[in-house]
Formats: structure tokens, C-alpha cells, sequence
């Protein structure tokens, strides 16, 4: 199958398809014949400029409505988020990031938006460790309805006491 994405008049992608792959061209006709447009391939296995099944990547990332198509690095890229205005597209994965390039180093940071800036995030606890940028507990969350809170002393966690 071929994924087709339709952009409206300021690139924006307002509609995505799957096309034929038995015609020659993998159905762009019958979309121009039938709904008529601007449509540009895109592939379901590309993101960030890697075609995760290590086929050739398309446009960066494969479309979404809302996307935008910049055709200055043939992308479709992502609606910039809104908590974080300072971000700016990087034109090898048609993705936003951040406009200071994150710290190299052991240490687990966050961006501070305010600042501009990589913010190193302390260790919350002596147990804790780091592990692919993000600190760790010893022993997992448990996962379902109820709060928890790290208990450094038993290397646990407790229910959270939530008042009424």
C-alpha cells in the first residue's frame, strides 16, 4: 500500500490516504480524477528522517492532518508544540527541537523554557539511578488507581494519603 497526504493551499495536511500500490502510480490518478487537490506521498515507516524498517525514508515523517509540509526539506513536520515556542525545526528529521543542543554528558536534564536552557534535574533520591537520561526507582511503580509516593527507608512504595 502507498499512503498519500493532501495539503490545502498553506501546505497543511488535511487529509491522508491509502493508495494502490498495483497501479503504476500507486493511485495518485484516482485521487486527482476522483477528489482532485495536492497530494504528496508519504511513507507509514518514516520518522525523523529513518524509515524505521531500514527502507529509504520519505519526507522525514509520515503525515498527519495538521502537519506542514516544508518544502524548502521536502518534510511533513509535526504542529510545533505550544510549550515550547522556542523550538525550531531540525532539517535532518523534520522535527522540533530544542535551539540549545542538550548537554553530552551522564546527567539527567529537562528544558527550561523560560530560561533557554538545559536545567540539570537532581537525583530525587539515593537509590535512584540513571538509566537512558532519566532517573530510575529500585523496584517499578506499581501500576493501577492508586498514588504513590517513594519511601527511601523500606526502598518502596506507598499508597499516598490523599485527604478528602
Amino acid at each position: 500500500m502507498s499512503h498519500w497526504a493532501q495539503i490545502n493551499e498553506n501546505n497543511i495536511v488535511i487529509n491522508v490516504t491509502v493508495g494502490n500500490n498495483e497501479d503504476i502510480d500507486e493511485g495518485y490518478q484516482w485521487l486527482m480524477d476522483n477528489i482532485g487537490g495536492r497530494w504528496l506521498k508519504t511513507s507509514i515507516n518514516t520518522y525523523g528522517g529513518i524509515h524505521i524498517l531500514g527502507g529509504t525514508p520519505l519526507r522525514k515523517n509520515y503525515a498527519g492532518i495538521g502537519f506542514i509540509y516544508h518544502e524548502d526539506i521536502d518534510a511533513f513536520v509535526p504542529p510545533k508544540p505550544d510549550q515550547y515556542p522556542s523550538f525550531v525545526i531540525d532539517a535532518g528529521t523534520g522535527l522540533w527541537i530544542p535551539p540549545v543542543p542538550k548537554p553530552d554528558n551522564e546527567n539527567v536534564y529537562g528544558w527550561n523554557e523560560e530560561e533557554i536552557s538545559w536545567e540539570l534535574i537532581p537525583q530525587p533520591f539515593p537509590s535512584w539511578t540513571i538509566e537512558d537520561a532519566r532517573w530510575i526507582p529500585p523496584v517499578s511503580r506499581p501500576i493501577d488507581e492508586n498514588i504513590y509516593v517513594w519511601n527511601e527507608e523500606n526502598l518502596s512504595w506507598n499508597i499516598a494519603e490523599v485527604p478528602l
